[in-house]
């Protein structure tokens, strides 16, 4: 078989695809967005590609979705377990459905809480948000929430009489 001239630039291509680093720290930062029907605030990439803690809400409805990328030992598809967020001297426990995602074989951990006030201290907090599972920790700083939460806490609200 020869080799085609043209297909050097696609190999070059795939050849640093395949080598890129995920994205640092530095560029991961919160976020937030909404329409009429949902809000989201997520810690990630600019373009979505990398999200691995997000939270969203519909209005009139006092739950929060909270979306954690981990992959238990065990990871089996629809799998009940439970991991816990803590922030500003606040600890919830998440219970959470498992579900694989194939498109980059990753698997996320999604759970409800309850909008509150204690959810609003909790997300609006200074330092590190941190997500546990399994005995393992990840922390996600919280610089930059307060400015993007807002969004996302006047759509939860509104379910609040």
């Amino acid at each position: 078989m020869a080799y085609d001239i043209h297909m050097k630039p696609i190999l070059a291509a795939a050849l640093l695809a395949s080598t890129a680093h995920p994205a640092s720290a530095a560029e991961m930062a919160w976020y937030s967005g909404a329409d009429e029907l949902n809000a989201e605030l997520r810690y990630g990439t600019a373009d979505k590609s990398d999200t691995p803690l997000s939270f969203w809400c519909t209005p009139y409805v006092d739950i929060v979705y909270v979306a954690y990328d981990f992959r238990p030992a065990n990871a089996a598809e629809a799998m009940q377990t439970a991991f816990t967020l803590s922030a500003g001297g606040i600890t919830i426990e998440v219970g959470a459905i498992g579900y694989g995602i194939e498109m980059d074989d990753g698997f996320v951990l999604e759970g409800q809480m309850i909008f509150d006030d204690q959810f609003k201290r909790f997300i609006t907090s200074d330092g590190v948000l941190t997500a546990t599972s399994e005995g393992k920790s990840e922390t996600f700083p919280l610089d930059g929430v307060k400015e993007k939460a807002g969004v996302l806490l006047e759509m939860c609200g509104r379910a609040i009489p």
